[in-house]
C-alpha cells in the first residue's frame, strides 16, 4: 500500500502543549509554504504573555479583544493564544498561502480549538479590518507591513513584530537598510540594539503618517531574530512626540564611542566634539560616522515588563520566559543602587538551577526570593498594572502608565572585551557594574550582549573606572 506523499511530508511537533503538523522542511521558506521556526518559540511566548497582560489591563476598546496573527504559517501563534489565554479573546489567523491555511485548519482541529482562518494578503486585510492586538512574524523583510499595520490600529492597540533573517537590520547590506528603513548602519559591537532602534524609527514614521504616536513596551533580541512590542496613541501631539525621538547617531569607528545628536535644526560645526573621545584629533583621516537616523527614546517599559513577568508564571513557558523577563526588568530599570532584585513567585514556582540548564536559566541565580510576594490576583488589581516599587506596599493604588519614558534605560551598551585594559584577567560584568554604581552611575547587564554593560557613563568615564577596578583587582 503506497503512502500519501502529503502524509509522509508532515512531521508532528509540540510547542507549549500545542500539537502541530509541519512540513519536513518547514524551517526554510524556499522549500516549504508551511513555515515553522523553532528558534523563535521564546519570542512567541513573550507575545502571548503580552496579550494576557493586555486582556487583563482593560485598555482594549473591543470586547472581546480582536487578535490577529497576520502571517500564520503553521498557525502556532494564534493557537497558543486560544489554548492558554483564558480571557475572552477572538483569534484570527491569516496567511496568504493556500497550503498554509489548509495546515492551520488541520492544526486547529487537531487541538480542538475554534479560531477564524483567513486566506488573504496581510496588507490588504490590515487596511480593511480593525484589530487591536496584531502579531506579525515576518520571515524576511518587515518594512512592507508597517504602513498597513497602523492604518486601522486603534488607540491603545498593541502591535508585535518579529523579524528573522533580515540582513539589512544587521548591517550586512547597508544599502538595503537605507532602502527599506531609511537609515544607514554599520557593523558595531552594539549592532543588535542599533538594529532595533533603526527598525523603531521606521515604525514611528509609519505611525506618524496616520497621526499616531508609539510607545515601546518591550524590545528583545534573541539569536538571529528580534521582537518589538509597542502601543499606539492617537493624535498629532503623540505623533510629533514620537518623531522627535528619531535622531542621528554619531559613532567613532576607532573606539566605538557614540552619542545622539541634540534635538536642533541648526547645523553642528564639529560633530566629533559631541563625543568623549579624542580619536578624530589624534588619528589621521576621518574616523567619525553618522548613523541612522534611529530611535533615541526608550525601548523598554518597566511596568509592562513587570506585569508580563508575573503573568508568565501561569503558562507552560514560565521557566525560560520568567528568567528573560527578569533580565529585561533589571535592564529597563538600570539601577544606580545594588537593590535591583525582583519579587519572585512563592513556593515551588521559583526557578532553581537544574541539570542541563540553558544560558537564560543560569542567570536566575542572581534573583532573590522574597516570602511576602503578592499573587498575580493582587498584582493585577481591577485590571491595572503596578510597578515593582509599589509591590511591597500594603495599601496599593495601582495606575497604568504605559506611555511614560521617565528614567528610561540609557541607550546602548559597552562590550567589556573591547574596552577593558589588556591584561591576563578580564573583569567580570557584575564587578564592573558594582564599580559604576559606587561612582554614582546607572548600570546593569544587557540581554543584547552577555559581555557588555549598559550604563549612562560615557566611554571616557567607563575607561577610568575600568582602570581603577583593574588596579584594585591586582593588589
Amino acid at each position: 500500500m503506497e503512502s500519501n506523499p502529503e502524509e509522509t511530508n508532515k512531521t508532528p511537533v509540540t510547542e507549549y502543549d500545542v500539537k502541530l503538523f509541519i512540513d519536513n522542511y518547514g524551517a526554510s521558506s524556499k522549500k516549504s509554504e508551511v513555515l515553522y521556526n523553532k528558534t523563535t518559540a521564546l519570542n512567541r511566548a513573550l507575545i502571548s504573555t503580552a496579550l494576557a497582560v493586555y486582556a487583563k489591563s482593560g485598555k482594549s476598546c473591543f470586547k472581546p479583544v480582536r487578535c490577529l496573527d497576520g502571517i500564520g504559517a503553521s498557525g502556532i501563534m494564534g493557537l497558543l493564544w486560544k489554548k492558554h489565554i483564558l480571557d475572552n479573546i477572538g483569534v484570527t489567523i491569516n496567511d496568504s498561502r493556500t497550503k498554509a491555511c489548509e495546515r492551520i485548519k488541520e492544526n486547529a482541529q487537531l487541538n480542538d480549538l475554534n479560531v477564524k482562518v483567513l486566506n488573504r494578503d496581510t496588507c490588504a486585510l490590515l487596511h480593511e479590518q480593525t484589530y487591536n492586538f496584531i502579531s506579525l512574524n515576518c520571515h524576511t523583510v518587515a518594512a512592507c507591513y508597517l504602513d498597513s499595520a497602523f492604518r486601522n490600529l486603534p488607540k491603545d492597540g498593541i502591535l508585535a513584530i518579529t523579524t528573522t533573517d533580515d540582513a539589512a537590520l544587521h548591517a550586512i547590506t547597508p544599502e538595503i537598510a537605507l532602502r527599506n528603513y531609511a537609515g544607514f548602519v554599520t557593523r558595531t559591537l552594539y549592532k543588535k540594539e542599533l538594529a532595533v532602534r533603526l527598525f523603531l524609527a521606521a515604525v514611528a514614521r509609519a505611525a506618524a503618517r496616520y497621526n499616531k504616536g508609539v510607545h515601546v513596551l518591550c524590545s528583545v533580541a534573541f539569536k538571529s531574530s528580534f521582537t518589538v512590542l509597542l502601543t499606539v496613541k492617537r493624535g498629532p501631539t503623540h505623533a510629533n512626540k514620537s518623531i522627535r525621538n528619531i535622531r542621528k547617531l554619531i559613532h567613532c569607528s576607532m573606539c566605538e564611542d557614540r552619542t545622539f545628536y541634540p534635538l536642533t535644526n541648526y547645523p553642528i560645526e564639529s560633530p566629533s566634539s559631541l563625543l568623549g573621545c579624542d580619536c578624530s584629533s589624534n588619528l589621521p583621516g576621518k574616523v567619525v560616522l553618522e548613523l541612522g537616523p534611529v530611535w533615541s527614546g526608550s525601548i523598554f517599559n518597566e511596568e509592562f515588563l513587570v506585569a508580563m513577568y508575573h503573568h508568565s508564571c501561569k503558562f507552560p513557558w514560565k521557566v525560560k520566559a520568567s528568567v528573560l523577563l527578569g533580565q529585561l526588568v533589571a535592564e529597563a530599570r538600570c539601577s544606580i543602587t545594588n537593590e535591583n532584585n525582583l519579587p519572585q513567585p512563592q513556593g515551588n514556582n521559583f526557578v532553581v538551577k537544574r541539570e542541563h540548564e540553558t544560558e537564560e536559566e543560569n542567570s536566575v541565580k542572581r534573583l532573590k526570593v522574597h516570602n511576602d510576594v503578592p499573587s498575580d490576583r493582587e498584582i493585577l488589581n481591577s485590571g491595572k498594572l503596578i510597578s515593582v516599587s509599589t509591590i511591597k506596599s500594603e495599601n496599593m493604588n495601582p495606575v497604568i502608565t504605559l506611555d511614560s519614558d521617565k528614567d528610561s534605560a540609557p541607550p546602548f551598551y559597552f562590550n567589556l572585551h573591547r574596552h577593558s585594559l589588556k591584561g591576563p584577567q578580564l573583569l567580570r560584568v557584575d564587578i564592573v557594574i558594582q564599580f559604576l554604581r559606587r561612582a554614582g552611575y546607572r548600570a546593569s547587564r544587557t540581554h543584547f550582549d552577555r559581555e557588555a554593560v549598559r550604563t549612562n557613563a560615557n566611554l571616557s568615564d567607563l575607561t577610568k573606572i575600568l582602570t581603577q577596578a583593574a588596579n584594585m583587582n591586582t593588589q
